[in-house]
């Protein structure tokens, strides 16, 4: 092959030999390497390393991992480092260090960089600890030096992104970047540039140090350079937004460095931060001093601040156990920086004003804190003046406020600080270790708007408060978490004071407050009275527990005495007060117990002694430093005859209902629970609820814009529920009830049944409900066996449609409504109308027997219009019956007219008009009749004219036209006007006032002894009865009234004086009628005209009208009276007797022989007994 080979190629071959030599080399070196890393494993020596770190360092060292690199440079990486533990530990992410081969053969090592990544370092607090182990560090170095036959050199060393926290501190107290150059020279640079969170947004720190290593010479490394810090905020830095906006610029120069001390210039600048007041541009300023570091030991000499309203001279030093010493040599605080400084105590309702004068001043003082961290106030003095407590509205508590403190030896003495209206003077030792202080001080405070302000949140619920409040004495030693000391002494008064208290719209006025305060062992005893526009004289007696936070006492006041000024109705308000009298004077028991941090939760509970019951409990519950109300409960027994007031005039109340609430403040609803088993309800005479009879009410309250309102309302009872809600400001309930589950409701025997619904809304009232086969039974003869049909009510108006009413001995169907124009109309229709049963159940529901305590109107409202079809079949009143009733009923104004009114009484007819005109005042209504009756039977006019039947009958005709008054206390009778005539056939006059007294008469009369067929127990009968009266004003005037009968023959004229109650009458009396007509038959002359002379008389009527005075004035003849019966008259009459007897006898013969009919014989009359007559009275003269 190879002479066959080309031979150009062979020349090159020739000529570049060693650059195929060097070629294999390097494959061959990079093969080595490969080869070398892989045998060369070194996280062998990884136990190895951290053992060797562990000695050096006496920290404890882990390595997760080791590798090793030689190409292209050779290079070490560590994962996973952590060295240290506690306050001074470090943690790495990754740690590599590259180094190159030169030198490598002359046995030197030169690292060129280190790199850390993700660094994490936690320092201690303490300077002293990292310098001791820096310490043990250099020591062990010392004791084990490098093998002298090998040089390092480290060029760079660097941590980026590196993070060191402070033991202490919340936050690091640097993150950023680190940069140490020549780390093993004797001149070691250090830079580094980040963040500084400790100190808050947006601080950063810089540093440009040198450290110069010193050998055989104290201190070992010693430091020069800067270190600056800017973008410092106190308020982020401390967490305060109390602190003035200023930003600092700091920064410190090495000046002198020793083996003890470190001393450095520190120079700077308070800027005001952006968006800071201008009034901060005076208190910003540049400020240098001295820092001295002597090991644990920090002393700031000669700090000087200048800027254009504050200047400060003063030193500063912290000692190694921790304790401070700070010596104020001259502070002055003015103007705006003076603002500055009250600004970080300032709050929303209060602040501090500085007036133009205004000035704090402090001269030597020394002050400090021990290692222990007591406070330690050796001396000096502090003066203020100028300042102006203000209020956010402008207002002004207290005068300009100034005053002079001195310290000595620990006690702040309060030499004095004034104002208009304050004053205060003592001294306060403050025990910074007990968290607590000593004070004995006196105070005198003038009460005004201002201080309420000063003090509440809410200032707008106190006004006008006015008064005077001395404390002699407040001495004691308080501590945190002990909240009143064993040794306290109160002895203070509360003179001449006044306020108004705002709740709402209500407002309590208190005047003529005073009190006393006074301690107690564990507790302070206040007494109080006052004067209260409400519930007048009210007075306090409560126990203040701050250990328990509690608050004991009692509260008296008269209820009686409440004087709200709501509602705004007469009747609700009195309704109020009546309910508030009915607890009258009470004594409440106040219980209040604050929460605190191990109870979180606390109350105040009111409850009056006694009963009826009245109490109130509201649940507190904290929240950090907040205490807000989480709950409240409230129950209270309300004696429902206070309430009395509220209801219609046909409702009682009585009993009682107990009310509960509980109102959680964290929610938007809660329910208010009503217990009426102790109410007592009566309406009317048939609605009786009593006592012990089961009845709940639930009420469900919610919030709406922020204020609370009733939402529903649950009314249960005999286990039925009725629903209202509440829409606006109406109220509206769906209902559909079973009428029998009402009856405990209902008094005695009263039974009801059938079914109800239909809807009720309120303000405006509207009803709408629909009765199916409601049966009500009052009583055995108050009875409706069925009630159905739609009720209504809207717009004041109510509406019936197609009532059908079934009982009261009645059957008909009612309808009515009101038009547009508001004219009431309407149809009553029916097979019978009972209206005595009727009117006695209206009068029942109408609850007649409690209205009567009820106030009547002093006018009569008018009527509405109505327009009302009547057709009932029949309608019963009294004992009358009326058939086949019809009439047209239409009024407007107080005036009813009655057209084509007709009835069928007593087989007969009435037809005709009347008009019915109501009274507009308190005087009588009238009525106006205009009727004709055709052959009405008196016996219908005796059932509708008197309650208890009078026997009257008879076929009558006639007309009636007259007008007459009714209502107003007036007897129709007494102001009648008008004219009745009539005629009647075959009746009687039954049992008719005036009729019976004339029967009695006659029936005792001697003169009836001529034995007239006799009248029986019908009263005076008759065949024809004719009248015609007339009336004029009550007066009536009897023209004509005639009656005639087989028996007697009667004529009667006069008068009848209502109003006066008097009568003048005669009547004419003609008997034996028809005896005398059968002998003018028989033309037996001159014994008819005998007869008639002898059995004819006159009777007089005087006296009252309805209890007359009936006596026989004398005898008559055909042509008048003739007069007196005297004892010869009677003579007369008695010998005429017996001849009477003998015609009557002897035509009754005749009259039997010219009829043809025989007969017995008639047997003589029996002789009467002659009795011896007594001697007849003499005429009056």
């Amino acid at each position: 092959m190879n002479e066959t080979a080309h031979p150009l190629r062979k020349s090159w071959l020739r000529r570049h030999k060693w650059l195929a030599a060097l070629a294999v080399l390097a494959v061959l070196l990079i093969v080595a390497i490969q080869v070398a890393e892989y045998f060369v494993h070194i996280d062998r020596y990884r136990d190895q390393v951290v053992r060797m770190l562990e000695d050096r360092t006496g920290m404890p060292v882990s390595i997760q991992r080791l590798e090793l690199a030689l190409f292209p440079q050779p290079s070490v990486a560590a994962y996973n480092i952590s060295i240290g533990e506690g306050e001074l530990q470090a943690q790495c992410a990754e740690a590599r260090a590259a180094a190159t081969w030169n030198g490598l053969m002359s046995r030197q090592i030169h690292v060129t960089e280190v790199d850390f990544r993700g660094l994490v370092a936690a320092l201690p607090r303490e300077i002293a600890v990292l310098r001791d182990r820096i310490a043990y560090i250099q020591e062990k170095m010392k004791a084990r030096p490098a093998p002298p036959t090998w040089k390092i050199a480290v060029d760079r060393v660097r941590a980026r992104s590196a993070r060191i926290s402070v033991s202490g501190f919340d936050q690091p107290v640097f993150e950023g970047n680190l940069d140490v150059r020549d780390v093993l020279t004797g001149a070691i640079p250090l830079t580094l540039d980040g963040a500084l969170p400790f100190l808050g947004e947006p601080s950063r720190g810089e540093a440009e140090l040198l450290f110069t290593v010193q050998k055989d010479a104290e201190p070992l490394v010693v430091p020069s350079g800067w270190i600056a810090v800017s973008g410092v905020d106190p308020r982020r830095a401390l967490d305060r937004e109390a602190m003035p906006p200023l930003v600092f610029e700091v920064r410190a120069t090495f000046d002198e460095v020793t083996a003890e001390l470190i001393g450095m210039q520190v120079t700077g600048e308070a800027v005001a931060a952006e968006g800071a007041p201008e009034l901060l541009q005076a208190a910003a300023g540049p400020f240098n001093g001295t820092l001295w570091i002597r090991g644990s030991e920090i002393t700031l000499n000669d700090l000087t601040l200048t800027a254009p309203s504050l200047t400060a001279l003063a030193d500063a030093t912290r000692t190694a156990d921790g304790a401070i010493a700070c010596e104020l040599q001259d502070v002055q605080v003015r103007g705006d920086a003076l603002a500055a400084v009250y600004a970080m105590v300032n709050s929303e309702r209060l602040q501090l004003v500085p007036q133009k004068d205004a000035a704090i001043t402090a001269t030597n003082m020394l002050v400090g804190v021990d290692a222990e961290g007591a406070l330690r106030l050796v001396n000096g003095q502090v003066q203020f003046a100028g300042v102006q407590p203000t209020l956010a509205d402008g207002s002004r508590p207290f005068g300009d406020i100034q005053g002079r403190v001195h310290l000595d030896e620990g006690v702040v003495q309060i030499d004095e600080i004034t104002g208009s209206g304050l004053a205060v003077r003592g001294s306060v030792r403050p025990d910074l270790k007990r968290a607590g202080a000593s004070v004995d001080l006196e105070a005198d405070l003038t009460l005004s708007p201002g201080v309420v302000a000063a003090f509440l949140k809410d200032n707008t619920r106190v006004k006008g408060l006015s008064g005077h409040m001395a404390f002699k004495r407040i001495a004691g030693t308080f501590e945190q978490g002990k909240p009143l000391p064993d040794d306290l002494k109160i002895d203070g008064v509360l003179e001449k004071a006044q306020a108004t208290l705002v709740l709402g719209k209500l407002e309590e006025t208190l005047t003529g407050i005073s009190g006393r305060f006074a301690a107690e062992p564990g507790a302070v005893k206040v007494t109080g009275s006052c004067t209260s526009s409400l519930l007048g004289p009210v007075s306090a007696d409560a126990r203040i527990t701050p250990e328990e936070q509690r608050v004991t006492g009692v509260l008296q006041a008269d209820l009686a005495r409440l004087n709200l000024p709501f509602p705004e109705d007469e009747t609700g308000r009195n309704a109020v007060m009546n309910v508030a009298s009915a607890y009258g004077a009470s004594a409440f028991d106040v219980k209040v117990t604050l929460p605190t941090a191990n109870a979180p939760v606390g109350a105040v509970r009111i409850t009056r002694q006694g009963a009826p019951e009245l109490s109130a409990t509201v649940v507190l519950a904290r929240d950090k430093d907040a205490i807000f109300i989480a709950s409240a409960d409230t129950r209270a027994v309300v004696p429902l005859a206070a309430i009395r007031e509220l209801a219609p005039g046909s409702v009682r109340l009585d009993g009682t209902a107990a009310v509960t609430a509980a109102i959680p403040m964290n929610q938007d609803s809660f329910e208010a629970h009503v217990d009426l088993a102790q109410a007592a309800l009566r309406i009317g005479q048939y609605v009786n609820k009593q006592p012990g009879d089961p009845a709940t009410a639930d009420v469900l309250i919610a919030r709406v814009n922020d204020a609370w309102k009733p939402r529903t309302v649950t009314l249960h009872y005999g286990g039925e529920d009725l629903v209202a809600r509440f829409e606006g400001d109406r109220i509206v309930s769906d209902f559909e009830l079973e009428v029998a589950s009402l009856r405990p409701l209902f008094a005695g025997t009263v039974q009801a049944d059938g079914q109800a619904r239909g809807s009720l809304k309120t303000n405006p009232v509207e009803l709408e409900m629909q009765l199916e086969n409601c049966a009500l039974a009052l009583s055995d003869t108050l009875r409706f066996d069925s009630l159905s049909g739609r009720v209504a009510y809207a717009g004041n108006t109510p509406r019936v449609d197609n009532l059908a009413v079934r009982g009261l001995n009645s059957d008909f169907t009612l309808a009515l409504h009101a038009t547009p124009e508001g004219v009431w109309q309407g149809t009553v229709r029916g097979n019978q109308l009972d209206v005595d049963s009727v009117t006695a159940a209206l009068r029942g529901f109408k609850g007649d027997d409690t209205a009567a305590d009820a106030p009547k109107p002093a006018t009569k409202k008018s009527p509405p219009p109505v327009n009302l079809d009547v057709q009932v079949a029949k309608v019963l009143y009294r004992t009358a019956e009326v058939g086949d009733v019809r009439a047209r009923v239409t009024g407007r104004d107080g005036v009813y007219d009655i057209r084509d009114l007709a009835l069928a009484p007593g087989g007969g007819a009435v037809t005709g008009t009347a008009q019915v005109r109501m009274a507009a005042g308190p005087g009588p209504s009238t009525i106006a009749l205009d009727l004709a009756l055709n052959n009405v039977d008196l016996a219908a006019v005796d059932g509708l004219a008197f309650p208890a039947p009078r026997g009257l009958k008879g076929a009558t005709s006639g007309t009636v036209k007259l007008t007459a008054p009714f209502g107003g206390g007036l007897n129709p009778t007494h102001g009648a006007t008008g004219t009745v005539q009539f005629v009647s056939r075959n009746g009687t006059l039954g049992r008719l006032g005036i009729a019976t007294k004339i029967l009695t008469i006659m029936r005792t009369t001697e003169i009836i002894r001529l034995r007239m067929p006799p009248t029986k127990d019908e009263g005076i009968t008759f065949d024809t009865c004719e009248a015609k009266a007339v009336l004029d004003s009550g007066f009536m005037t009897i023209e004509q009234f005639d009656l005639k009968s087989p028996t007697l023959a009667m004529a009667a004229k006069g008068t009848m004086d209502f109003p006066r109650n008097a009568t003048d009458m005669t009547v004419d009396i003609h008997l034996l009628q028809m005896a005398t007509q059968v002998l003018d038959i028989v033309k037996l002359d001159g014994v008819a005209d005998e007869i008639r002379k002898q059995s004819s008389y006159r009777l007089a009527i005087s006296g009252p009208p309805d209890d007359p005075k009936v006596s026989v004035q004398g005898l008559t003849t055909g042509e008048g009276l003739t007069g007196p019966v005297t004892g010869a008259a009677r003579d007369a009459a008695k010998t005429g007797q017996q001849t009477v007897v003998d015609v009557i006898q002897g035509s009754a013969g005749i009259l039997r022989d010219i009829l043809g009919g025989g007969g017995e014989k008639q047997q003589p009359a029996p002789q009467e007994e002659q009795k011896p007559e007594a001697p007849a009275p003499q005429p009056a003269p």
